[in-house]
């Protein structure tokens, strides 16, 4: 009986950890409208201004998300930097990134279907980290731009917003 209920009780932690994380990405993932006045505001993701060419999109964000070069071929690999301004806690999924184009002066969602495994990845006041992304292959020519969202880790998880690259050159 007691190694029965020992086996129930990890297998308890395991769905535990499981549902907290499926939590917590969902949370990244659902965008809440910013108070008014609230400079981490950020445009609609569908479509949205284009930044001129010499300024940073998002750039008074509270999150800095970079790429690690200014210029692509289609199918490269690239390495995001997400740097957190802030004195919060922030979750987010690197792999459910965003890629956008601009098409004129707007910016469109670029759906690529991607598969990625529920993780929340923790990004602490003040912090730093590197993530790995990749520009498919089937992309044309273009101005493109990564977006990656975030949710507060404080409980309960109040707010949420997102951050965007500037953008970057695509070639064939």
């Amino acid at each position: 009986m007691e190694q029965r209920i020992h086996r129930w009780s990890r297998g308890s932690a395991r769905l535990a950890a499981v549902l907290l994380a499926a939590v917590l990405l969902a949370a990244a993932c659902v965008r809440k409208p910013a108070p008014a006045g609230d400079s981490a505001a950020s445009p609609p993701p569908a479509a949205s201004p284009a930044p001129s060419a010499d300024t940073h999109a998002d750039s008074s964000s509270a999150i800095e998300l970079r790429t690690d070069r200014t210029a692509y071929r289609a199918g490269d690999s690239a390495t995001l930097t997400i740097v957190n301004h802030t004195k919060q806690e922030w979750t987010f999924n690197p792999c459910t990134r965003t890629l956008e184009r601009e098409t004129g002066t707007t910016w469109q969602v670029i759906p690529e279907g991607r598969m990625c495994t529920m993780e929340a990845w923790i990004l602490g006041p003040g912090q730093t980290r590197t993530a790995p992304t990749s520009f498919g292959g089937t992309l044309d020519a273009g101005r493109y731009r990564l977006v990656i969202g975030f949710a507060s880790a404080g409980a309960p998880a109040k707010s949420s917003l997102r951050a965007t690259s500037a953008p970057v050159k695509i070639s064939k």
